[in-house]
């Protein structure tokens, strides 16, 4: 709904808004973090582990032992555990194992000679008593064994982070640098650098902010920001900003309902993007006229902010839908808006905020720092990476590191706080 002497922003640019970020995109900003997010499969495969048979030999019969184990069970040689450790000096066990392994100990006595942990195999290729008899039967095991069973975990680590965790927690486990769940790490690392580089995220995340304050403010849709970035090698990069408009256009109520379900932010930036497409390769078939568009998709600017980077942007001539753009977002995208921007094809997507009931982006439900979760709540679809749709886009969370105006701080609903149960 307008605002008090505005004329309709459904057909008119709002001249108020309070600049954040220079004309040139740069400017104060706090300062923050990126948090990659994990697929469904990243997520399953931590979760799944794998009983195997452990046990204490002399370190001087390492090799014949290991010999005896791949003559007479070649099974333990095809489990897939190539990431773990075969042999362990009971020092690097984790506490746990070093525990039960020294209390079932004859008498509770340390050998006189050095020793290993052998993981023989997975505990469904030899029943217990069986492997006791093979071990007996090498003239180098004549003392009395103690086979142990533990857990470990079945699928690689993904993460130089998560093999620590699971050395600490399971067996040590040896970490290649790979992932086979999600995109590789050095993609991820190389994305990180490129988006934290002259604090180029921060800023974009306070210019998504701002655009995010004015539709509030303006009362055109809940306080939802996006920002689109096209970086070029020899200059500034471009950059596109749209604010929510949900209450706006057909379907729009007073601030109550989902109202206007097309003009979310994420659905408005890439109106936006089409826009200055058609804009700068003009058709016979179409000739957009300044300041004008759908009405219901809102597909052109609405305030002073978005008019400002729209009339100033210059996107790639030769450029294909959102191929090799950034996606900047103040929340979590919708289900709805998180296919739109799989099918537009953007390369990278940063949200500051996840929507734990509504959120199409995040496949976990844990918290960032505990287990391999990847931030609080969420529904679980994991839409950024899944084997079964078409496109895959690398996705983090935003975490700002230096204090600023929470939603909380803006004193409830009435001030732009965005409710859990809205479709970003």
């Amino acid at each position: 709904m307008p605002c008090q002497g505005e004329k309709g922003a459904d057909d008119e640019v709002i001249q108020e808004h309070n600049v954040i970020l220079g004309d040139d995109g740069h400017g104060p900003a706090r300062q923050g973090r990126l948090v990659a997010l994990k697929t469904i499969l990243e997520l399953r495969a931590a979760e799944e582990t794998v009983d195997v048979y452990t046990v204490e030999i002399p370190a001087t019969a390492a090799n014949g032992v290991l010999g005896l184990i791949r003559e007479k069970l070649p099974g333990a040689e095809n489990t897939g555990l190539q990431h773990l450790r075969r042999f362990v000096k009971p020092e690097f066990l984790p506490e746990r194992l070093r525990t039960a392994i020294s209390g079932s100990r004859h008498g509770g006595l340390s050998p006189p000679n050095p020793t290993l942990q052998l993981l023989v195999s997975t505990v469904d290729l030899i029943p217990q008593d069986a492997l006791l008899a093979l071990l007996s039967s090498s003239p180098a095991l004549q003392a009395s064994l103690d086979i142990h069973i533990t857990p470990v975990p079945f699928h690689p680590p993904t993460s130089a982070a998560q093999a620590a965790r699971w050395t600490a927690q399971y067996w040590p486990v040896i970490y290649k640098r790979n992932n086979p769940f999600g995109p590789h790490p050095h993609v991820v690392e190389r994305a990180e650098a490129e988006l934290h580089a002259d604090g180029d995220a921060a800023r974009f995340m306070t210019l998504a902010e701002q655009a995010a304050q004015d539709a509030w403010r303006h009362g055109l849709g809940e306080a939802i920001g996006a920002v689109v970035v096209e970086p070029h090698p020899t200059g500034p990069p471009t950059v596109l900003v749209a604010g929510d408009a949900r209450w706006t256009g057909p379907g729009a109520g007073a601030r109550s309902g989902p109202g206007n379900v097309s003009a979310h932010a994420a659905l408005r930036i890439i109106g936006l993007v089409a826009r200055k497409r058609r804009s700068q390769t003009p058709s016979p078939l179409f000739t957009p006229a300044p300041g004008t568009g759908s009405k219901i998709l809102q597909d052109h600017p609405l305030t002073a902010l978005e008019t400002l980077h729209f009339s100033n942007a210059e996107l790639d001539p030769n450029g294909y839908l959102c191929l090799n753009l950034t996606l900047y977002l103040t929340q979590e995208p919708c289900v709805m808006c998180a296919m739109a921007l799989l099918h537009s094809r953007f390369a990278r997507v940063v949200f500051g905020r996840r929507m734990s009931c509504t959120g199409g982006l995040c496949a976990s439900a844990a918290s960032p720092g505990e287990g391999d979760g990847d931030g609080d709540g969420g529904l679980g679809y994991g839409l950024f990476w899944r084997d079964e749709l078409n496109w895959k886009t690398l996705a983090w969370e935003w975490e700002w590191l230096t204090q600023g105006e929470k939603d909380e701080d803006r004193g409830g609903k009435d001030e732009g706080r965005v409710g859990e149960m809205v479709h970003a």
